[in-house]
């Protein structure tokens, strides 16, 4: 017989391989500490898995059919329901029918008597309309009283609208000289106290500044910056601008930004009144 593992020629009855030293059993596989029985064993456990496998997938497969099935089943027999009652309020409704047109006939004679009613009482109206007639006349003396009261109301409503009118008029009057009163007063003290009051409203000419000296202009340049709430380094300039009602200083130099805080205006005249100071110094 041959080895099983090298294939080499093993005499009856030997117990190794002479050649690669295999155990030989009695079947004539190779034994001892170097079996080979372990691969067919994986392939056994291999096909159970796959037989489990299977058996899972044929049950989910099951299931699914059969949940299928019965929403299917519950969809019919919810269509079946729907139409049954449909039948039965459709019979309902014809049951229904019948009895009203049965009522409508037996309705129709007392329509005939109401009419019959309705002609008696068409007669008995020109009796009541000639007793109405002969009330109204008694009271014609209340028309004289309607006609007085009419005129003294309406010549309570006029005098009440003239009286309202004049009024009105004199609020108006009183209020305008009110507002141009406290229009002159708060602007007189401010308008004092600037060289160029202006100067941020109105662009400037060469007239505007040609009397004023240097040291004004110096002022008034830097009056516009104070409008904006910019402080000053010069002392003497700051003080000068803490002596204005009007002025508050709120902005350090090095944070004022003319782009930011100057309108085109004020931008026109500083470049006015630089130009008249080079003039001049």
């Amino acid at each position: 017989m041959n080895c099983p593992s090298c294939g080499a020629n093993v005499s009856d009855g030997a117990k190794f391989c002479p050649k690669c030293g295999t155990r030989i059993n009695a079947a004539g596989t190779p034994g001892g500490p170097a079996g080979r029985k372990q691969p067919p064993k994986q392939k056994k456990s291999k096909n159970g898995l796959i037989a489990v496998l299977v058996t899972v997938l044929v049950l989910a497969l099951c299931a699914c059919g059969g949940y299928v099935g019965y929403r299917l089943y519950q969809k019919l027999a919810g269509q079946t329901t729907m139409s049954r009652n449909e039948d039965r309020e459709d019979k309902d409704w014809e049951e229904d029918e019948k009895p009203r047109e049965k009522k409508t006939t037996e309705e129709e004679p007392a329509e005939e008597e109401t009419t019959a009613e309705e002609t008696s009482a068409e007669e008995t109206l020109p009796a009541q309309t000639t007793s109405a007639a002969s009330e109204s006349t008694a009271y014609g003396e209340g028309a004289a009283a309607t006609t007085a009261w009419n005129a003294n109301e309406s010549q309570t409503t006029a005098a009440w609208d003239i009286n309202a009118a004049q009024t009105t008029a004199a609020w108006d009057i009183n209020q305008a000289q009110t507002t141009a009163a406290w229009d002159i007063n708060s602007a007189s003290p401010a308008a004092d106290e600037y060289i160029l009051p202006d100067s941020s409203t109105r662009y400037l000419t060469g007239t505007d500044i040609a009397g004023l000296t240097s040291e004004e202009l110096r002022l008034a340049r830097n009056e516009i910056y104070a409008r904006h709430g910019r402080k000053f380094k010069d002392e003497a300039l700051q003080a000068y601008f803490n002596s204005k009602s009007w002025y508050a200083g709120t902005i350090e130099p090095e944070r004022f930004s003319d782009d930011a805080l100057l309108n085109d205006v004020e931008r026109k005249n500083l470049e006015l009144i630089k130009a008249r100071e080079a003039v001049l110094n």
